[in-house]
């Protein structure tokens, strides 16, 4: 897995102090089969299931996705994924979903901050050169979403970059893609496969103006 440089470019921006409700890793869900129907269950949660059974045939699967719930989003990302949260207070807080080529960063953010101007900020972490970013847009949810994305080479590995700034109430919330490869304008099959999911389940509880809805 290599060093989430989106993360260490940022590190001014967060701290190591953690709020523990919005840092803990949103848990493993689990599916029990009993003679074929499928019942989603949580570890050590207690689950109720009507019926009679006699010599039943009962198979326990770990289920291929966590929900992510923090941050006025929410989505379904592989459960395999690493898990860190950095989190100084309600307007300062920084998700990480690490694969072994593809991870995904949620910011919330104190000051105001577009996808074009955090791309271009990268660039002092990458040795002070300019990125050259360009428009793209991705579809999240049934929402089609505007963000900035850049591709280039730094210390042998090929990587990309996409950002895309939420609406807001306060300061900023960016979701950030960076993913690897062996080359430059090529994306990981692990990127494709995350990315897809996350389109299909994302939900922003902010409206357009950054207001509740």
């Amino acid at each position: 897995m290599i060093k989430t440089f989106a993360a260490t470019a940022l590190i001014g921006l967060t701290s190591l102090f953690w709020t523990a409700d919005d840092s803990v890793e949103p848990p493993l869900k689990y599916v029990l089969i009993v003679d074929g129907k499928a019942h989603e269950v949580t570890l050590d949660e207690p689950i109720q299931i009507e019926g009679e059974f006699k010599d039943p045939t009962i198979s326990l699967k770990a289920a291929s996705t966590r929900l992510f719930t923090y941050g006025d989003v929410e989505f379904q990302y592989p459960a395999a994924f690493g898990w860190e949260a950095e989190v100084v207070g309600d307007l300062e807080k920084t998700w990480t979903l690490s694969g072994n080529d593809f991870t995904m960063m949620y910011f919330i953010l104190p000051a105001e901050l577009d996808s074009e101007s955090f791309l271009a900020a990268m660039a002092s972490g990458f040795g002070g050169g300019d990125l050259d970013a360009r428009e793209i847009t991705r579809d999240f949810g049934g929402v089609k979403r505007s963000g900035h994305a850049t591709e280039f080479e730094f210390a042998g590995i090929a990587l990309s970059l996409e950002a895309f700034a939420l609406p807001s109430k306060n300061g900023a919330r960016l979701l950030v893609f960076q993913d690897s490869s062996d080359q430059v304008d090529k994306r990981s099959e692990e990127a494709k496969a995350a990315v897809e999911l996350l389109s299909k389940t994302f939900v922003d509880r902010l409206g357009p103006d950054g207001a509740e809805k």
